[in-house]
């Protein structure tokens, strides 16, 4: 009968909103457990040492631009069963311009990245005017090797003498990676 309809969708109200609020309320339980792991993530990143120290006297200066790698192997963590570069020798003189030619993840960046020693070699040496960067301090080793991104390419320049950004340096060396 009519009673007995209006009954029925008023339950079938009352179920759908009991319902909604129950997911809701499931959903929000789903998101503070996913925050509270983003916020453990996030505090071991803070908490972390850096794996990469100043060395007590740090190199100020180096011969000339030339860059050096001698059996070099990079891996991102230690415990990496294989290295992402492994045997690496190239040896770029001061001056010299070379491309570095790969596909997407064969390590051309992290290759790079050694140079300015935003990683540290895991195996073999790194020479950049004929001193190891683990040598240059944190500071210098900025000052020394700088990246410069184009859309054509990636730039690394070693200089000495004057400031990059206010005066072109009288010996600029370089070694490109495109």
């Amino acid at each position: 009968s009519a009673a007995s309809d209006v009954y029925k969708r008023q339950m079938f109200t009352y179920t759908t909103q009991v319902m909604g609020s129950l997911m809701m309320f499931s959903m929000v339980f789903v998101m503070i457990t996913m925050s509270t792991a983003s916020m453990e993530r996030i505090a071991e990143v803070l908490n972390e040492e850096p794996s990469i120290t100043n060395p007590e006297n740090p190199v100020k200066e180096v011969a000339d631009g030339s860059i050096r790698f001698d059996h070099v192997y990079f891996a991102y963590n230690e415990k990496s069963k294989e290295p992402v570069l492994s045997d690496i020798n190239l040896d770029i003189k001061s001056g010299e311009v070379i491309g570095i030619i790969g596909s997407t993840g064969s390590a051309k960046t992290s290759l790079v990245n050694l140079i300015s020693r935003l990683y540290d070699v895991t195996g073999g040496s790194l020479l950049v005017g004929g001193k190891d960067v683990r040598l240059i301090g944190d500071a210098e080793g900025f000052e020394l090797v700088r990246r410069f991104p184009d859309h054509r390419q990636i730039t690394v320049a070693a200089h000495d003498d004057t400031d990059f950004f206010h005066n072109a340096p009288p010996k600029q060396k370089r070694a490109s990676a495109y």
